[in-house]
């Protein structure tokens, strides 16, 4: 669903994927929200209309991560055929394929000056990529499969997780290793930075969101509870103060950053919440599901969101 911001008042409905809603990630400008799910497709909404702006097909496999370059004329997808695609927003055509993998590639990113990708796979490897070349490197591995991988906002470290039950913060420079994160009991699949680099995120199969100092190492908040889920179902905002994530199935929480208390809870899905995205402007807030939908949620005041 798409919502005026300044009204709160419904505008369009989005149809959603052809199934399940694996992940969503919005364009610098917010104006274009994209979906990947169960089939291959990757899908570009236009944030005005509602309408479908183009649709991408190139990978023989469901795309597993996609993130847009910082001066949005990208698109970066992962995919479980081994493969990394770079998408041409304005042309809507396939730029380069990225291969050197040997299996899934899980997750991507892109670094903050849009001239590296990084990507994470289960032959256990993190390899960067040269994006206007596309030639590539090995930066680190773990004793397992590799789940997720993203940059920090300064582009001077990277994070990883694994099968291991570890993450790891690297120097994607000199492919140093900084630090290793234990404290989960379970396998670590996704992990993020606060908008200002301070916080690291990490999710985990043993149902609890733990919140990191990635300089130190240091544990700082732990929540519990947390709805078990492969994919992206946590975000920071914008500006920090607050995150969302999926909560006991169909539920949507928006937390509090400091004070580790829910600011609001959102229920709408039927399915499992496995993908959430704030807009970088903040004032928009989607959620991906396994009922087929994609919901978007607008901000009401310094606490609150509303959907119907």
């Amino acid at each position: 669903m798409i919502w005026n911001t300044t009204t709160g008042s419904l505008l369009y409905t989005l149809p959603g994927d052809r199934g399940r809603v694996w992940g969503q990630a919005f364009s610098p400008d917010s104006k274009i929200l994209a979906t990947h799910g169960f089939t291959s497709e990757i899908r570009l909404w236009d944030m005005a209309t509602g309408q479908e702006y183009c649709n991408f097909k190139g990978h023989s496999q469901g795309a597993n991560m996609i993130v847009f370059s910082p001066d949005g004329n990208s698109l970066v997808s992962s995919s479980g055929d081994h493969t990394i695609m770079i998408w041409d927003i304005k042309a809507k055509q396939q730029l380069r394929v990225l291969r050197g993998h040997t299996q899934e590639v899980v997750s991507v990113d892109i670094s903050p000056d849009g001239k590296q990708i990084i990507s994470a796979s289960f032959d256990k490897t993190i390899r960067a990529w040269d994006m206007a070349t596309g030639t590539s490197r090995i930066i680190g591995q773990h004793a397992a499969y590799v789940l997720c991988v993203r940059y920090s906002p300064d582009g001077k470290t990277i994070a990883s997780t694994s099968g291991d039950r570890t993450f790891r913060i690297w120097n994607p420079q000199t492919n140093q290793q900084l630090h290793t994160l234990q404290g989960h009991s379970g396998t670590v699949h996704y992990i993020t930075f606060s908008p200002n680099g301070s916080q690291l995120a990490s999710t985990s199969r043993d149902k609890t969101i733990r919140i990191w100092d990635p300089r130190t190492g240091q544990l700082i908040h732990t929540f519990s509870d947390w709805t078990l889920t492969e994919k992206e179902g946590f975000a920071f905002s914008p500006n920090g103060r607050e995150f969302a994530c999926g909560h006991d199935g169909a539920v949507l929480k928006v937390w509090d950053t400091a004070t580790g208390l829910a600011r609001d809870i959102l229920h709408d899905h039927s399915g499992i919440i496995h993908a959430v995205a704030f807009s970088p402007n903040g004032q928009i807030l989607a959620s991906g599901s396994g009922d087929k939908t994609i919901r978007l949620w607008v901000k009401k005041n310094e606490i609150n969101w509303e959907c119907s």
